[in-house]
């Protein structure tokens, strides 16, 4: 029977991208009292009702989450304690950096094993929903909220891409570096990280970085701390950015759809299918300030990756790239963004041209309908009266302009859409 290996008291931290920036980071400093050091908790998103109100009966429909700050930059990052009930003892910790890396952490005083670890990083995930998004303003949520495709946000615990990092100081697997301890038993790392694409040992630290989750096994000084940080960002935005590839493939599909239903439809579908043109614009518009932020920061956060002197050099390298890579993907993804609103453009300009004439063909079957039905109506109404030959006269003569109008639509009637 296989050993089950364990990880001794590791730190488990994961992070969501989310669209912060200088000026939410600021705001949420002053609001939180980060620069006044307050250590009352601050309050975000309790929802509560009354109810029974002849009965003085108040229930709270779900709490809010408090806030403690520890340390900050004011418009730069948050860390502080976050708690879910003011008189909880289940404290997360939290942080937020005006780059929009996010996340919650939580020490464990014991052994863990990987299930234990996956488990624990699921629950960090569901909660980042719970305990993070209360804390964001409107237009943030709505971004975030559009990017999904969730317009709950308190429904988006499986929606939302998430990375973790876990930090150990020791796992127990034999080895001097990281090729050697991934050669002896890669499963157990790879069970932690899924399917490791590098790793490097530093400074007795090894790192290990997977598809999920990055393996750090040894002492982190505050150097290592920051390139982790760095390197926690872009696999974070790489989950972001494979979420946003999906995203505007479907939506160039439905586009695709759309047209293919436009061909040879009614009034009714062209209507719907405008309808959809202006939501799918609209997601268009969202997810281009969305993917222009997460461009603009990973540039910069590229640029701190270059000039930091931490790992060996090969190592650094492979880093820098992938992150040239994440911004070559975000160039790429704004030209298919523009491509599909372009699209939509012109979809848009042909189902008016197409409404235009459906209600103007519409309209012309109506004056044709009314013509005819006039000059019935004159020869009925002659019949019933039993009009002389003077006075068929004079219906015949009202009846030739009437008749030329009618000849004149139904010739126009038959020209404009009759060989359509």
């Amino acid at each position: 029977m296989k050993t089950i290996l364990k990880i001794k008291n590791p730190s488990i931290y994961t992070t969501a991208w989310l669209p912060i920036g200088k000026s939410n980071m600021e705001a949420l400093n002053r609001f939180v009292g980060a620069h006044k050091r307050y250590t009352t908790p601050t309050e975000f998103g309790n929802s509560g009702y009354v109810d029974n109100m002849d009965q003085g009966v108040f229930k709270i429909k779900k709490h809010g989450v408090f806030i403690t700050p520890i340390a900050y930059g004011f418009a730069n990052y948050l860390h502080a304690n976050i708690k879910e009930e003011y008189s909880s003892e289940k404290i997360y910790g939290l942080s937020i950096y005006k780059n929009g890396l996010a996340g919650l952490g939580i020490n464990k005083p014991s052994d863990l094993s990987t299930d234990e670890i996956k488990f624990i990083s699921g629950k960090l995930a569901y909660k980042i929903v719970d305990c993070i998004f209360p804390i964001l303003n409107d237009v943030q949520q709505s971004l975030i909220s559009t990017i999904i495709r969730e317009p709950l946000l308190s429904k988006a615990h499986h929606k939302i891409q998430v990375y973790s990092l876990i930090k150990a100081k020791e796992i127990p697997v034999p080895g001097s570096n990281s090729t050697e301890i991934l050669k002896n038993d890669s499963d157990f790392i790879e069970s932690i990280t899924d399917w490791v694409t590098d790793h490097t040992s530093f400074s007795n630290c090894h790192i290990f970085i997977g598809m999920d989750a990055t393996l750090c096994v040894g002492d982190a000084n505050s150097e290592t701390d920051k390139a982790l940080r760095l390197i926690q960002f872009l696999l974070t935005c790489n989950k972001s950015s494979h979420h946003l590839h999906a995203l505007l493939w479907s939506l160039r599909k439905k586009v695709h759809s759309l047209r293919e239903k436009s061909d040879e439809a009614n009034y009714k579908v062209l209507k719907n299918n405008n309808e959809e043109i202006c939501t799918y614009n609209t997601l268009l518009l969202k997810l281009k300030v969305f993917d222009n932020l997460l461009k603009e920061e990973t540039a910069e956060m590229a640029e701190l990756w270059k000039v930091l002197s931490w790992g060996k050099a090969e190592f650094s390298s492979r880093v820098y790239d992938r992150y040239l890579d994440e911004v070559e993907k975000s160039e790429n993804r704004n030209i298919t963004i523009n491509q599909l609103t372009d699209e939509l453009a012109v979809l848009s300009t042909e189902l008016e041209n197409k409404l235009e004439l459906i209600m103007t063909r519409d309209s012309m079957t109506m004056n044709i309908i009314l013509l005819v039905l006039t000059i019935i109506s004159l020869f009925g109404v002659g019949e019933v009266a039993g009009f002389t030959d003077k006075q068929w006269l004079i219906v015949a003569i009202v009846m030739v302009p009437f008749t030329t109008v009618t000849l004149i639509y139904l010739n126009n009637y038959i020209k404009n859409f009759k060989k359509r």
